[in-house]
C-alpha cells in the first residue's frame, strides 16, 4: 500500500478512436493539467472511480473502463460501446407490437425455407459453448 501512483490525462486515443485513455504520452500535441485522485480499496477488492477520472475518461453510470500494467505503467482506459443501430429498437418494437396484436399471423417456416436455411449453413460448425456477446433477455 505504499506506492504512489499519478496518472496524466492524454486525449492521443481521443483524436483516433472512441476509446479515452488517462496515460503519459510524449509524441501528445496538446498537454492536460495532471490529475490526481485517491481512492480506497474495499476488503471485496471495490473502489470507487473519482469523478474527475470518470469525467476524463468520459465515462457514465454504467460505463466499463479496462486496466491496464504495461512496463510498469498504470494505464485507466474507457471501454468504447459500440454503436447502437438507431432504426433496430424502433424495428423489434414494431414486430413485438405486431406480434401481441395478430399472434395468429404467425406461422412455422416452410420447408423449402428450412431446406434453403439448412444449404446456407451447410458446413457451418458453431460451438454449443460459444460465448454470446452482449445482453440477452430470454
Amino acid at each position: 500500500m505504499g506506492a504512489e501512483h499519478r496518472y496524466r490525462c492524454s486525449r492521443d486515443s481521443l483524436a483516433n478512436s472512441k476509446e479515452n485513455s488517462l496515460h503519459s504520452d510524449a509524441t501528445e500535441t496538446e498537454p492536460m493539467p495532471v490529475i490526481e485522485e485517491f481512492c480506497t480499496v474495499t476488503a471485496k477488492g471495490q473502489t470507487t472511480v473519482p469523478k474527475a477520472i470518470r469525467q476524463a475518461l468520459g465515462v457514465g453510470y454504467g460505463g466499463r473502463i479496462a486496466f491496464r500494467i504495461q512496463d510498469g505503467v498504470v494505464s485507466v482506459h474507457a471501454i468504447a460501446t459500440p454503436e447502437a443501430d438507431p432504426a433496430l429498437a424502433p424495428f423489434l418494437a414494431l414486430l413485438e407490437r405486431d406480434i401481441g396484436a395478430r399472434p395468429e399471423a404467425l406461422v412455422p417456416l416452410t420447408p423449402a425455407l428450412v431446406t434453403r436455411i439448412m444449404a446456407a449453413t451447410e458446413g457451418v460448425e458453431v460451438p454449443a459453448d460459444l460465448p454470446i456477446e452482449g445482453e440477452v433477455a430470454l
